[in-house]
């Protein structure tokens, strides 16, 4: 069996090896029509293998980035402990870095979103833009009322 080309098998290791090759076609820049049409398998079959072999890649990186996440924090820990007794001791200078370090984990931890805002100031403060364009159109239909009566009552003194 060539390597560029698998043929349509249910076999465990050729689908295996055919779910390898699709991914390494997609690699390579290679739409999933074009590869259905190398590997003699739907573009529908392509789009499952490279869904699930995206969703193992999310989960690994996931994994990766948690086990990064332990070891700083393990470092913050260890920073923390040998810093511990002269921060309480009083030393300013050691207390500023114990509270970075603190500040740090917080972040590592997502223990410092932001908290969500409620739209009542936005609304209000469009209600009252709202209030005061309309007072705007008022004040300009005023303002050609007047005009217009001026310029009537005008012509009707000059007759």
């Amino acid at each position: 069996m060539s390597n560029d080309v698998l043929l349509k098998s249910n076999s465990p290791l050729e689908v295996a090896q055919r779910k390898n090759q699709v991914f390494e076609y997609h690699k390579q820049g290679l739409t999933q029509s074009t590869i259905a049409d190398i590997l003699g398998i739907s573009t529908g079959t392509v789009g499952r293998y490279l869904k699930a072999e995206l969703e193992v890649l999310a989960e690994q990186n996931v994994t990766l980035m948690e086990s990064a996440r332990d070891v700083e924090l393990s470092r913050l820990d260890d920073l923390q402990a040998s810093l511990w007794k002269d921060a309480l001791g009083g030393k300013l200078a050691t207390v500023d870095r114990v509270i970075r370090i603190i500040e740090r984990r917080c972040k590592l931890l997502g223990l410092d979103k932001p908290t969500q805002v409620e739209h009542a100031i936005g609304d209000a403060f469009a209600e009252l833009v709202a209030k005061a364009n309309e007072g705007r159109v008022i004040q300009s239909e005023t303002e050609a009322i007047e005009a217009r009566t001026a310029a009537a009552t005008e012509s009707e003194t000059e007759t």
